[in-house]
């Protein structure tokens, strides 16, 4: 069965209210319209806890998005997105983020982040993988194995989403195989 995935922005709280919330009288059931789970932007999180509460008061999971790939182009420093601990408004490279320390920091602000904004399935931070050969694939290994040392090492169980955020070039029938083979072996030092 299908699952009904809603993604609230921050003027959708109120909307996220009368789904979840008891029916008001004269009105129909909210049961067949209520989302399964919901997901937020991470500076909507920031910006608008009320939808954590909701989400919580309705025993709805959800999840806060870091859309991490940002890292990847400039931002500018007053966008709310640049503003977040794990944020950073100049571009970052593959090599920067291939150094350990920066991944290790940057899994651990981006989970303590969603953790804090009240997510209960935990988003792994994503890159945008353009080419096989362009490094993000080694990238986002590396973000993929270091987030489960830290929840191992954090004694974190919780669901964990893992985006695989990916070019359409890559999605060929002769490209998938081979495009992303080598960063994903487990041997890899990442």
């Amino acid at each position: 069965m299908a699952d009904l995935i809603v993604r609230i922005s921050g003027c959708d709280e109120a909307l996220l209210s009368r789904l979840v919330g008891p029916p008001r009288s004269g009105s129909p059931s909210t049961a067949t319209r209520r989302p399964d789970r919901i997901v937020v932007d991470a500076h909507t999180a920031a910006s608008t806890p009320s939808i954590a509460r909701t989400a919580r008061r309705a025993g709805l999971p959800m999840l806060v998005d870091p859309q991490t790939f940002y890292l990847q182009d400039d931002q500018y420093p007053a966008d709310p997105w640049a503003q977040l601990p794990f944020a950073s408004s100049p571009v970052s490279t593959v090599g920067d983020l291939l150094n350990p320390a920066r991944l290790d920091r940057l899994i651990a602000e981006s989970l303590e982040f969603q953790l804090d904004h009240g997510a209960s399935i935990l988003t792994a931070p994503y890159v945008h993988v353009e080419r096989a050969d362009d490094g993000w694939a080694k990238v986002q290994a590396g973000l993929y194995r270091r987030t489960r040392r830290f929840l191992d090492a954090n004694n974190l169980c919780l669901p964990v989403l893992a985006p695989l955020a990916l070019s359409w070039r890559l999605l060929g029938r002769t490209t998938w195989p081979t495009a992303l083979d080598s960063p994903w072996h487990r041997n890899d030092r990442w």
